[in-house]
């Protein structure tokens, strides 16, 4: 889902790729999607700034698998306030 906050589409296009640091065809990736419950708000702790080449490797191998293969994002999900379900596997937002 394309973010459409035009605020935060601006904001996410001038920051650095979470993963390499690349100022290049950035763009927010929703951690939660519209696909998982209707968790497709554009609010800042539901995004992750991606360049082009790691936002397209997200949708391409699951989200488990991407943070498997990039661990610094564990960190930043959880910096946001979601966890990973011991059971799934699936990043889920914590209950407030």
């Amino acid at each position: 889902m394309i973010v459409k906050n035009p605020a935060l589409l601006k904001a996410y296009r001038a920051k650095p790729c979470e993963i390499c640091g690349s100022t290049t065809a950035v763009s927010g990736h929703h951690i939660i999607t519209k696909g998982s419950n209707g968790g497709h708000l554009d609010i800042e702790e539901n995004l992750i700034a991606l360049c082009f080449h790691h936002h397209r490797a997200i949708h391409d191998i699951d989200t488990v698998v991407f943070c498997e293969l990039f661990p610094v994002v564990n960190g930043i999900f959880i910096n946001k306030g979601f966890f990973q379900c011991e059971l799934t596997g699936k990043w889920k937002k914590a209950k407030e």
